[in-house]
Parts: C-alpha cells; sequence; structure tokens
C-alpha cells in the first residue's frame, strides 16, 4: 500500500474516532471548598477549570433552636458570609454550579422532629435557593449575599468520593491517579452505563492544590484516546512503504 494511502487511511479514522468519541460524565470533577485559607479564593478554584461543582463547605449549626451558622474556616465564619456573593456569582457566570454542603466532622447539628426539619427546609430554601428578585420584593439578604445557589438536576445522580490526597485520609482510602485510572474507572464506566453519574468529588481544594490529582484524572477518557490514536499512527505510519 503507498504512503498517500495510508495516510488517508489514518485521515479517515482519526475523523471518525474524534466525532464518535464524547466523555463520560465520569470525569467530571466536584471540589469541596472553605476548610483551609492555603486553597485560596473560591473565585481562583473556579477559574483553574478543573471543576464543574464546588461544595461550599459547611452550613455546620442547625435545628432544635439552634442559630444556623456557616463555617469555611479562616475565610468566614458565622450566620453571615455576603463577602462571597461575588465569588459565586462569578463561578456560576462561568457555568460552575456552586451548592451548599451541609453538616460536616465538627459542627452541631441535629432534627429533633418533623417540625423541626420542617423549619430547616424553609430556611434552606428561603435563604440560599430562592431567586434574588424574590427577595428583593421581601427585602431579604441571604446568608451568602444576593445569590441563589445550585439545585441538582436529578436526585439519584452517584458520585465518587475520592481525598485528593494521602494526608486527606490519615485513616486510609487514598487511591493514587495511575491505579484510579488504570483499576478503579474501567467499572466505574460500567456502573455508569447503567446510572446516572455525576463524576468525582474530591476532598478538598487545598489537598488537590498540594498533589494536583485532579488534573491528573480531568479528562482521563480523552487521555485514553489520545493514547489510542497514537498507538493507531504508530501501527499505520510504521508500516507505509517508501516506494
Amino acid at each position: 500500500m503507498s504512503s498517500k494511502s495510508q495516510a488517508m487511511i489514518l485521515l479517515l479514522i482519526l475523523t471518525i474516532f474524534s466525532f464518535t468519541f464524547t466523555p463520560s460524565s465520569s470525569d467530571s470533577i466536584t471540589i469541596y471548598w472553605g476548610q483551609n485559607t492555603a486553597e485560596g479564593t473560591l473565585k481562583a478554584a473556579c477559574d483553574t477549570g478543573l471543576y464543574e461543582i464546588v461544595l461550599l463547605g459547611f452550613l455546620d449549626v442547625f435545628g432544635e433552636g439552634r442559630t444556623p451558622s456557616l463555617n469555611f474556616t479562616g475565610h468566614c465564619r458565622g450566620s453571615s458570609c455576603i463577602t462571597l456573593e461575588s465569588e459565586i456569582n462569578h463561578c456560576q457566570n462561568n457555568v460552575i454550579e456552586v451548592y451548599l454542603s451541609i453538616g460536616g466532622p465538627s459542627g452541631t447539628y441535629s432534627l429533633g422532629s418533623s417540625d423541626d426539619a420542617k423549619n430547616f427546609a424553609d430556611y434552606l430554601y428561603t435563604n440560599f435557593l430562592t431567586l434574588p428578585s424574590q427577595k428583593k420584593k421581601k427585602n431579604q439578604v441571604g446568608p451568602l449575599g444576593d445569590v441563589t445557589l445550585n439545585v441538582p438536576p436529578e436526585l439519584s445522580i452517584v458520585f465518587w468520593g475520592l481525598p485528593a490526597a494521602p494526608d486527606a485520609a490519615p485513616g486510609g482510602g487514598y487511591i493514587p491517579p495511575n491505579d484510579l485510572i488504570s483499576k478503579v474507572l474501567p467499572h466505574i464506566e460500567e456502573t455508569c452505563s447503567t446510572h446516572s453519574c455525576g463524576g468525582f468529588m474530591l476532598w478538598d481544594r487545598f489537598h488537590d492544590i498540594e498533589s494536583n490529582y485532579s488534573n491528573q484524572v480531568k479528562h482521563w477518557d480523552e487521555q485514553s484516546a489520545c493514547r489510542f490514536v497514537t498507538q493507531v499512527s504508530k501501527a499505520s505510519l510504521g508500516s507505509v512503504s517508501t516506494t
């Protein structure tokens, strides 16, 4: 076969592959932010381009008569953190969803009755999920300012929680990126073929900066595609006739 013919075949393979290959939702990354001042600002986290969702951690005081309180260690703490308003708007304007994580490892929270649960649900809806225009009509300002946090489109999405560095999980559970890609992700792909997957959920932004974990696993399937294309290229070009 002539070199020109083989080059045309290779071009056809690459063209078909580029149209049929689409990244799976399993490569989307959600990151926790808010528990270490060394992690930088929320805006900076969103500007990395690594994350599709940011979880603000945490609302860690609520229920049974307690005044709800936010705990973004070192960034902001208390019943009001409106200093984050512009950063949340910045993230959302760049198509990054921002959620509020409730609970956390060291807070004071509990729901003592169905009425208690209803009151807390009302608090969440009024303060974090109500549209700014509705708040203005009632002359209200939410704890995070004039923002509306995102709501998951589905309630049955599966997220794969992972520590972003060994010291993020002192008790164990850390999976090195290479092991994740070669040993774990093929099984995750099987699950995602029949279930709605939200991708990876990493703890946390500080440890991700430390380890560069998200950047190593981001678009892992695209990286696999590139390796496939490289192998095809070498196999084809390696047999090109010089005549």
